[in-house]
């Protein structure tokens, strides 16, 4: 391998996400590395045996996995430049959900494997409740049967917060439901996961053997507790929200509307190229909607605050009925999609139709000298182009750092391509590149650009559509 070779190689991989997903595995893995070390396999158990193994681990295993996504929905600040950007850290909370789905659907399913030995009724039985009376018994330590009832609330802990939580994901990922019954769902998931806590705090299992692993256990329920709370329950309090009201709302092309805010009192801070959650507000003050992101298209230094906005489902489209001086609530800013986070300024910006709404806010904060920009803005019809008397003012004004080319596919015949971009930049050795629009565009110029050796870690995207 050559040494250009192996330096594009390593650039492939950005040691702060790399070390995220490591401190991922490891915080994972550690339930099954303490059980490992502890307790010492026994071949005479048998399948049975196996199984139940298996359940113990898959079930920790899922527990922790839930909590880390817990805490990767919660929107902190520090979690950006792990990841590299809130877009992809939703990405990883959706992975993490998934394998700890994965894990806490494996969990009872060999539980009840490892009692079929004991016949089909003591298998089926370990998936619903049973075996909770008489009541009393579980406050009398005396009582004969105490242990026998605790065990079974125990087990019931974990059937409820199992079952829960099954409905409500299999409910959130896979059934499209209106934005405020999905968000009423979904807060349910923290309780959940509280019942399942309880389960594995009650039952007797490797966590009540192993003191250790218990109380890795407790302090990663507590973590997930706190995520939950935080995001769900003190949202209002803790996180950066600030009041705004409607300066204007316009239709500026086709599907395109641009609504210009005023702050009532302290102004959102932010970087160009960030975006914002928004949510309207009732005249009493009160939400009328969930969180929308969308993204900045003015200054960070203009006193107002204005964004760009494609009109594809209901709440955008209720937007241009928004007149003067209503209010909406903003949440923000979040995002390392800007040029300001990266050292290269010889770069290149291509932008997909409602894709060039945070390069609008970074070009008017581009300085006039010291950076090479060359801007691609491709739509499929030229009448999507938005803000072309904003974009011509700042290549005049930025001349000497900044060329924008306009793309329109029905003009030319074709979509524009990583050979036309070379043609037109120079080649690609040095430079860094920035894209937003529709997945399908970045996925094919990402492609593209790799099969002319551009390292990963040069390629800076923002994911809007995931947002």
């Amino acid at each position: 391998m050559s040494k250009t070779s192996e330096t594009n190689l390593m650039r492939n991989f950005e040691l702060p996400h790399v070390i995220a997903w490591t401190l991922v595995g490891l915080l994972t893995m550690v339930p099954v590395f303490l059980t490992l070390l502890q307790s010492v396999p026994n071949g005479a158990a048998g399948i049975a045996g196996i199984n139940k193994e298996i359940s113990q681990l898959s079930g920790l295993v899922g527990t922790v996995l839930y909590a880390i996504s817990l805490v990767l929905s919660t929107r902190l600040r520090f979690l950006e430049p792990m990841f590299g950007g809130l877009s992809r850290v939703y990405i990883a909370h959706h992975i993490v959900g998934a394998l700890a789905f994965i894990g806490l659907m494996v969990h009872p399913l060999f539980v009840a494997l490892a009692l079929i030995p004991e016949g089909m009724r003591s298998a089926a039985l370990s998936l619903i409740p049973n075996g909770l009376l008489p009541l009393s018994a579980l406050f009398n330590t005396h009582n004969l049967v105490h242990e026998a009832v605790l065990e079974q609330w125990a087990i019931t802990f974990g059937i409820i917060g199992f079952w829960g939580m099954v409905v409500m994901l299999m409910v959130t990922l896979f059934v499209k439901l209106p934005y405020q019954l999905w968000l009423f769902i979904h807060k349910f998931l923290g309780v959940a996961f509280l019942i399942s806590g309880l389960h594995i705090f009650f039952i007797y299992s490797d966590t009540s053997e192993i003191k250790i692993l218990r109380y890795y256990m407790l302090a990663m329920v507590i973590l997930g507790l706190m995520a939950y709370t935080y995001k769900t329950l003190l949202g209002s309090f803790v996180l950066r929200r600030y009041r705004y009201s409607v300066e204007s709302s316009e239709m500026v092309a086709d599907d395109i509307i641009k609504v210009t805010l005023r702050p009532h009192n302290q102004r959102v801070t932010y970087t160009p190229g960030q975006f914002v959650y928004m949510r309207l507000l009732d005249l009493n003050g009160e939400p009328m909607d969930g969180w929308h992101p969308f993204s900045i298209s003015s200054s960070s230094n203009d006193p107002y605050l204005e964004l760009c906005i494609k009109s594809l489902g209901d709440f955008t489209k209720r937007l241009l009925n928004l007149g003067p001086g209503m209010e909406v609530e903003i949440e923000g800013a979040y995002g390392r999609f800007s040029f300001v986070n990266y050292k290269c300024r010889d770069q290149v910006w291509i932008a997909g139709g409602i894709g060039i709404t945070p390069f609008l806010s970074m070009l008017k904060d581009l300085p006039d000298q010291g950076y090479r920009v060359y801007l691609f803005y491709c739509v499929s019809t030229a009448s999507e182009f938005v803000s072309t008397e904003v974009l011509n003012m700042l290549a005049l004004q930025k001349q000497n750092s900044l060329r924008i080319i306009p793309y329109a596919s029905d003009q030319q015949g074709k979509h524009l391509t990583a050979d036309d971009i070379e043609a037109i930049s120079g080649a690609f050795d040095g430079k860094d590149f920035y894209l937003c629009g529709p997945g399908p565009m970045m996925q094919s110029f990402t492609s593209q650009l790799k099969v002319k050796g551009v390292a990963k870690s040069r390629i800076h995207s923002e994911e809007f559509e995931l947002l």
